[in-house]
């Protein structure tokens, strides 16, 4: 059974005469949590939109056999959500604007969204008078309840608490149990520590991408790539070129633990 909901085949695109991306390839599976990372103004902002339709490309990109063109943008559109900005000029209702997208309402998995994200305190309210972590809420709320195949955030472009970043990677496990792939765009290396696979941008092309773990113990070349490792990471690494370790830890307690046994 092919289990892949996004393949994105040759992509290219270019803004001007700037090639930002070229013969661009990238697999994503169903409930697969994937982060893209690499240094500032690597293209991974441009990456998470274009992968997401919200930049048009003539390239082929199929989410759950749904490829992307002007017959089926609207189908596409049904399949994948993107979490990217924290502004908005829009005046509707927080519970209006939530449904608008919605064709047919799964009550239960909608019921279920609100309870999780606690958002039913502002949906009277309007949008435009949001503050941006309520905001950013409320968009992932907008995209997670028309249950899409996978859903984009865009963590680069979002100005975010430290809290509401935490609170929404504890969502993961949900979404992932919903079936929904997650691809998050991040310059912060601590965040890719959950996800299962990454793919490290580097002007323009995939310069390293595989299983997280595997990933992170490349890491002269990730700092080659302007990517420092977590603490914990390096550490791990250090003690392993002395064997005391022989695995990465992710939480220093756990790393502590491990060597006082």
């Amino acid at each position: 059974m092919n289990d892949n909901v996004l393949v994105a085949n040759q992509l290219c695109f270019s803004i001007g005469k700037t090639c930002i991306f070229q013969n661009f390839n990238l697999t994503i599976k169903q409930r697969e949590i994937v982060s893209i990372i690499g240094a500032n103004k690597c293209g991974k902002s441009t990456l998470i939109k274009l992968l997401s339709g919200f930049y048009y490309t003539e390239n082929q990109i199929t989410v759950s056999n749904i490829s992307l063109n002007e017959k089926t943008k609207d189908g596409f559109f049904k399949k994948v959500g993107l979490v990217c900005t924290n502004y908005s000029e829009i005046h509707d209702k927080v519970k209006d604007y939530i449904e608008s997208d919605i064709k047919k309402k799964d009550s239960s998995f909608y019921n279920e969204v609100m309870e999780m994200c606690a958002i039913k305190s502002l949906l009277q309210k309007r949008v435009d008078q949001l503050n941006c972590d309520d905001f950013v809420l409320v968009e992932l709320c907008k995209n997670l309840v028309k249950k899409p195949n996978v859903l984009f955030i865009d963590y680069t472009n979002l100005c975010i608490s430290e809290k509401l970043k935490k609170q929404i990677e504890g969502f993961y496990s949900f979404i992932k149990q919903e079936g929904i792939a997650i691809v998050f765009a991040t310059n912060n290396a601590s965040d890719i520590l959950l996800s299962d696979t990454t793919y490290v941008l580097h002007k323009g092309v995939i310069a390293l991408s595989g299983k997280t773990n595997e990933v992170l113990k490349q890491d002269r070349l990730l700092l080659n790539f302007g990517i420092e490792l977590p603490f914990e990471v390096d550490l791990s690494l250090k003690l392993g070129m002395y064997n005391l370790i022989d695995d990465l830890y992710y939480d220093m307690d756990k790393l502590v633990e491990k060597l006082w046994k």
